[in-house]
């Protein structure tokens, strides 16, 4: 283990953190078609010449539902990355996390490729399993 290691994990912590304030502003984006499919369902366009029909709105709600709790609870998971990446803790979850956020460019793909760099480094791995602990419930090797 190196300084060099902590400072990387230091840098990957913040940009976890600022990756899952940027998931939340996106995670509100689609409240403007929640607001809009209510406004279906509860016939506010029903003045027009042309109304849009009933089910519409149900699919406008239920779309922008699902992404709002989707970016939600990943802008969530990144920060209980940042956590455990400043504690050097749990580092499937975060080996989990920076492949997930490849899946987000252009910063998701930027920090999940740094993140795999820097968490595959073997003096890495031993500084997450000095300071892990045991799961509750198993017995600690005492040999």
């Amino acid at each position: 283990m190196n300084d060099n290691d902590l400072q990387h994990l230091k840098y990957l912590r913040t940009a976890y953190i600022v990756n899952a304030g940027i998931l939340f502003l996106i995670a509100l984006l689609p409240v403007v078609h929640l607001v809009v499919g209510i406004g279906m369902i509860a016939g506010m366009f029903e003045d027009d010449k042309d109304p849009p029909p009933e089910f519409l709105g149900y699919f406008f709600v239920a779309i922008a539902v699902i992404l709002i709790a989707l970016f939600g609870t990943l802008a969530i998971l990144n920060l209980f990355a940042a956590r455990a990446l400043g504690a050097q803790k749990n580092w499937v979850f975060c080996v989990a996390m920076a492949a997930v956020n490849l899946m987000f460019s252009p910063f998701g793909i930027i920090i999940g490729v740094f993140s795999l760099v820097v968490l595959l480094r073997e003096s890495v791995k031993q500084l997450f399993e000095r300071n892990a602990q045991p799961i509750s419930g198993q017995m600690p090797d005492w040999r």
